[in-house]
């Protein structure tokens, strides 16, 4: 289920998408997505986008998000 999402995150978005975390754990991943933009905003939207794509993919819940912008 993770790599089937992280390729679709790439593929829609074209944001960079990795797998962070908890790779020996059953059930359960940590991915990060990242983007570079032009203007902040176009940032912001990208991230926003990735979220909703998370949260509506059948069978995943998110426990934490977080965002930095730099």
């Amino acid at each position: 289920m993770v790599r089937p999402l992280i390729r679709r995150l790439g593929d829609r978005l074209n944001v960079s998408v990795a797998e962070t975390g908890h790779h020996d754990r059953w059930q359960r991943a940590e991915i990060a997505c990242a983007a570079v933009a032009a203007d902040r905003g176009l940032a912001e939207s990208a991230m926003r986008a990735a979220d909703r794509m998370i949260e509506d993919t059948d069978g995943v819940r998110v426990i934490d998000s977080a965002t930095w912008y730099r």
